[in-house]
């Protein structure tokens, strides 16, 4: 096949095109960069933020019943007694420390306990300890490998140390740690670990993961009697099988230094009491 000949294409000067955009950028960089902390360590976020202004058709921040926090040790250690509020920005759906926007309590906050069979999140304990102090009603979750379901419970049990009055556990699915397994043998899995989890602390425990591979794996025969904690961004629509959707991962709160993941719970399904520990 002979190549085919190239069309003169006439440049056009991006110059002042460039200048616009970091215009923009420098202005979005300077309101959600928090107080004593450098904008190039925020580049990251700003760019997620950034982008999402040009990819959302307008502001949105769900009506919920309770909204919420998931941390680990990737939020750094968190300056819990200035965290009332979480405080919306309602351009990119992002978060910032302006609370004349809009603002609404912390009403849950669910920590990383543990991953697999042997890995603990090294946070947990501060996090447990300092959520408590604050009278906020604390969960944790644990990352599901595909390794022995009896190794995972106890690894979660003995590092979440969830008591009478804590929130029920949460199963996470991440889809880039077993999407590379037999659907068949992970769901088995989940069955296996969220039965242990159930039998040691009384409600059905909640499964975690993006809408996409929770659906895949609900069309592959996972039980449907689980609560469901839905993460997905792109939509202004709550997801249609959530409990809890997780509909921003770019949060920022007073108090924490890094992207935050922000929930909302509804309770037209399940109230937040209904996901306490009572034995």
């Amino acid at each position: 096949m002979q190549p085919r000949k190239r069309k003169t294409v006439k440049k056009r000067n991006p110059t002042p095109i460039v200048i616009i955009l970091a215009v923009l950028l420098l202005s979005i960089a300077f309101q959600i960069t928090p107080p004593g902390q450098t904008l190039l360590k925020r580049v990251p976020h700003l760019f997620h933020s950034f982008m999402r202004v040009f990819s959302q058709d307008g502001a949105y921040i769900p009506q919920a019943d309770a909204y919420g926090l998931d941390i680990s040790r990737f939020q750094g250690d968190i300056q819990w007694d200035t965290l009332p509020q979480i405080h919306f920005e309602p351009i990119t759906r992002c978060q910032r420390r302006n609370g004349n926007i809009a603002s609404a309590p912390v009403s849950f906050v669910f920590a990383k306990a543990s991953e697999g069979a042997t890995h603990v999140d090294p946070a947990i304990d501060q996090n447990r300890t300092l959520v408590r102090k604050l009278a906020i009603p604390f969960g944790a979750y644990h990352v599901l490998t595909l390794s022995e379901p009896k190794e995972q419970a106890r690894n979660f049990i003995s590092n979440a140390k969830l008591r009478k009055g804590d929130l029920t556990p949460v199963i996470d699915l991440e889809e880039d740690i077993l999407g590379k397994y037999d659907d068949n043998d992970v769901i088995k899995t989940v069955v296996d670990v969220a039965q242990r989890l159930k039998k040691k602390y009384g409600p059905t425990p909640i499964i975690y993961g993006s809408h996409k591979y929770i659906s895949k794996l609900s069309e592959k025969g996972l039980p449907d009697h689980y609560p469901l904690w839905i993460a997905r961004y792109s939509t202004k629509d709550r997801p249609q099988n959530a409990d809890i959707w997780q509909f921003t991962d770019c949060g920022t709160i007073p108090g924490v230094n890094h992207d935050i993941d922000i929930n909302a719970l509804f309770s037209d399904r399940h109230k937040l009491t209904d996901y306490v520990i009572r034995k």
